[in-house]
């Protein structure tokens, strides 16, 4: 039975893997391509899009230590899968850490520290941070597919580990995208054209890593689940089908913003209107990343 620590590891885990992808996302690919005539901020001391950069990179710095919390209650629920009651708690840690698995923990740990060093000092305005930062979190997404299912598939398991590192740095790039956007256009407390300059880029962004999720989302399913029938036999499947469900209803809400929403935000209510969507959206990915919790925990046989 999935137990709510299942849930709350799966989500700070992933949440934070998220937020920190979609941190760089933003630095990398939406920032450089956004207007460069936006007015500057506050005493005219910052120009805007350095302070863009700095909100990134807090993003970026939340996520990390959300990472860190997902690490340490991962490594608290597999202890305690691991434990044998007639040994003291040490004496398993230890054995846990000394295994493939702990190793890998233990890499995974590392690295989430040093994204959250790297993404302190980005927000400092540091170039060699934002660049520590992205090879960190980039390495860090493959920690799901090394703990995972992907990492007990005999015949392709190159394959399947690519595939899931790729799905987590897609997600990253639209789902942690779409919240580094949202709270970079909130400067001095209104969207002063924000969301007109950064949602464009976005959206080509978004575009991309939706095709990425299909494609690798899709090989997953058929290697885990087999087809149609194992969909609907087996909980694993049903699991997927509701997991699939709610991005349905995420892309939906997308493909709204971007064909309807995208061309008014020119005006206050155009903006208002794609603000509150986009929240919407980023609420429904949450129950997305709370089944993929659960589906990370249930066996697809």
């Amino acid at each position: 039975m999935i137990q709510t620590v299942d849930l709350f590891t799966g989500w700070t885990l992933f949440g934070g893997l998220v937020l920190g992808l979609g941190a760089i996302t933003a630095r990398w690919f939406i920032l450089p391509r956004a207007r460069r005539d936006a007015p500057e901020i506050q005493d005219g001391t910052w120009a805007l899009g350095y302070a863009r950069r700095r909100r990134a990179a807090k993003v970026g710095a939340v996520g990390a230590a959300l990472t860190a919390v997902g690490m340490l209650s991962f490594f608290g629920r597999q202890l305690r899968d691991f434990r044998d009651p007639f040994v003291p708690w040490a004496e398993d840690a230890g054995l846990l850490l000394s295994t493939s698995w702990g190793t890998t923990w233990k890499v995974g740990l590392a690295g989430t520290v040093v994204l959250l060093i790297a993404m302190v000092l980005a927000r400092r305005g540091s170039l060699i941070g934002w660049s520590i930062a992205s090879v960190a979190a980039l390495a860090l997404a493959a920690f799901p597919a090394f703990t995972g299912h992907a990492s007990g598939v005999e015949d392709g398991r190159t394959i399947a580990l690519i595939a899931d590192w790729l799905h987590v740095v897609a997600a990253g790039a639209w789902i942690g995208g779409l919240a580094t956007v949202l709270y970079m256009s909130r400067l001095g407390g209104a969207d002063e054209g924000g969301l007109a300059d950064l949602v464009p880029p976005f959206s080509s962004v978004a575009i991309a890593a939706v095709a990425v999720l299909v494609v690798s989302g899709g090989y997953a399913s058929w290697l885990h689940v087999g087809g149609l029938q194992g969909l609907v036999s087996t909980g694993y499947g049903r699991l997927l089908l509701g997991k699939l469900a709610l991005v349905g209803v995420v892309l939906a809400i997308g493909a709204r913003n971007n064909r309807v929403l995208t061309s008014r935000l020119d005006t206050e209510a155009g903006s208002v209107a794609m603000r509150r969507s986009a929240t919407v959206e980023l609420v429904v990915a949450q129950l997305v990343l709370l089944v993929t919790a659960v589906l990370v925990r249930t066996s697809p046989m």
